[in-house]
């Protein structure tokens, strides 16, 4: 269907199932990364007993922060994200009911 310049179609039952698609999505990173934090310890022998091994241990736990905090940053994002478009499945529903009331007030259908 061809609209005219500056019309905008949506479907707002399409876009709800991607907002909670999206929150699922969120939800299922935070979880992993969080799980995975957990178990990706590695103990501070398995760096060795050389001089920079003490280091190189504390690199790794710094860099497994960093990575989990950036993911979890991800999935903040995501769900954001998805209550936006959520909100915008509501508006685009609420302004299709109201076009509809005034097409029929106008007695057009």
């Amino acid at each position: 269907m061809s609209h005219p310049p500056g019309v905008l179609d949506a479907d707002p039952v399409a876009l709800a199932t991607l907002a909670t698609e999206c929150v699922e999505h969120g939800s299922d990173l935070r979880d992993t990364v969080t799980g995975a934090r957990l178990v990706i310890v590695v103990p501070p022998t398995a760096f060795g007993n050389s001089p920079g091994a003490e280091s190189l241990g504390n690199a790794y736990d710094r860099l497994i922060d960093a990575c989990g905090l950036a993911m979890e940053g991800m999935a903040d994002v995501v769900e954001s994200d998805a209550d936006k478009v959520l909100g915008m499945a509501f508006a685009f529903r609420q302004q299709d009911e109201a076009n509809a009331a005034n097409v029929r007030d106008a007695g057009a259908v």
